[in-house]
């Protein structure tokens, strides 16, 4: 009895991880809807260069 529980709570936390990871490749406009176009890694690229997100998050993984 434990095992179907356990494949719908894993589905439950894989579909949303797995969206989570396809959006953040993806390039969105709130404005614009219609326009979406995949960015790939240049959001990462991004975030890691934005001295706003290096600062903070740099010195959380020192501590």
């Amino acid at each position: 009895m434990v095992a179907p529980s356990v494949g719908l709570l894993l589905i439950w936390m894989i579909v949303p991880l797995a969206m989570m990871l396809w959006y953040s490749f993806q390039n969105d406009n709130l404005l614009n809807p219609g326009t979406v176009s995949f960015a790939g890694l240049l959001n990462y690229q991004y975030f890691c260069t934005d001295p706003a997100f290096s600062g903070p998050s740099g010195i959380r993984c020192v501590l």
